[in-house]
């Protein structure tokens, strides 16, 4: 909630006019992605093969949805 806060407010001073809710339901997915841009570079550059960069983007994007489903 302090991270949407801060960009709500980053936004508006850069005068954007958004609703908090927006900044909400939008942040994650944009988090999300950015794991996954990590965590395919992160893993090319230890495995020096694009294939395992891939898998394990992959892995981290289904991953949560799979976790949130068993609880």
């Amino acid at each position: 909630m302090l991270t949407a806060a801060a960009v709500y407010w980053i936004l508006h001073a850069l005068n954007f006019t958004v609703q908090i809710r927006n900044v909400c339901v939008l942040l994650a997915p944009w988090f999300a992605s950015n794991t996954s841009l990590v965590t395919y570079f992160f893993t090319k550059e230890v495995s020096d093969s694009p294939s395992a960069g891939l898998i394990g983007a992959a892995m981290i994007a289904i991953v949560p949805g799979t976790l949130y489903l068993c609880n």
